[in-house]
């Protein structure tokens, strides 16, 4: 989707209701018990470091979440400690950080923590499996991730490689996803 369309008040959206969706399927008793678990684990927003503070004001006003139920994790490592302590002691919801403190701060504990959600807005900035940045963003243990983009790639659609292995859960250990992505892309026609 292009620039205003939506794209991050519909990532928000599904934030919300994965929660609201979780509670119901269980009350049905569809939910396996450690789905739910893993549903209701802290989100995290993976963006362009110039648009964390967006991130978190859009969060705050769409999804009605408080100051303090939004951390921002930036590039200094004793704030991104704390704000990873702060989140794992369950006193926050969501966390933001960019691609580039991602890939800085991955062995200080953020590749250690379960996400239920991962959003990567701008999800073209994982495209290369072997640059640091997909690396990190592959290392995630996340239950759902969810990729937004406003570039078409209309001209190269084989830039998608990175991204789509990523949001398929790949890792970059499997050294033939991009075999399985080309056969996706052949099978699937793209818009």
């Amino acid at each position: 989707w292009p620039m205003g369309l939506g794209k991050t008040l519909g990532a928000i959206y599904v934030m919300v209701h994965l929660k609201e969706w979780a509670e119901e399927w269980d009350a049905e008793g569809w939910l396996h018990p450690e789905l739910k678990r893993r549903l209701n684990l802290p989100t995290l927003v993976l963006c362009p470091n110039n648009i964390k503070g967006v991130w978190r004001g859009e969060l705050q006003k769409w999804a009605g979440l408080d100051e303090l139920d939004v951390v921002v994790l930036d590039a200094n490592k004793e704030n991104f400690r704390f704000g990873l302590a702060y989140l794992a002691a369950g006193m926050a919801s969501v966390a933001v950080t960019s691609y580039s403190t991602l890939r800085a701060r991955i062995k200080d504990g953020i590749g250690n923590m379960e996400w239920g959600l991962v959003i990567t807005d701008e999800v073209q900035s994982i495209i290369n499996s072997q640059a640091q940045q997909s690396q990190a963003a592959y290392s995630l243990k996340c239950t759902l991730r969810l990729g937004l983009s406003g570039t078409p790639y209309t001209n190269k659609p084989d830039r998608l490689h990175g991204a789509l292995a990523f949001l398929q859960g790949y890792t970059v250990a499997e050294t033939d996803y991009q075999g399985k992505v080309k056969a996706y892309l052949r099978r699937t026609p793209i818009w």
